[in-house]
């Protein structure tokens, strides 16, 4: 079997695989926000994970019963 060695072919990006995100974190422009009804100390430590991954910041605040959380940087 013969191979062709070529030059200045650009490498393709790589897919994304994996599920896509329940939340919408990695998509928030600044200002925006979002509404969620259910365990607020897991909500608010999955944003502060994402935050120190992504160099985003994140604000939540208990509200009507619930937690908003918003985009600052």
């Amino acid at each position: 079997m013969s191979y062709t060695v070529e030059q200045n072919i650009p490498l393709p990006p790589r897919a994304k695989a994996g599920p896509k995100p329940k939340y919408p974190l990695c998509t928030m422009e600044i200002g925006e926000s979002f509404y969620y009804t259910g365990n607020a100390p897991a909500i608010r430590s999955l944003a502060t994970k994402y935050a120190g991954r992504s160099g985003k910041t994140f604000e939540t605040r208990a509200v009507d019963g619930g937690i908003r959380i918003w985009r600052t940087t």
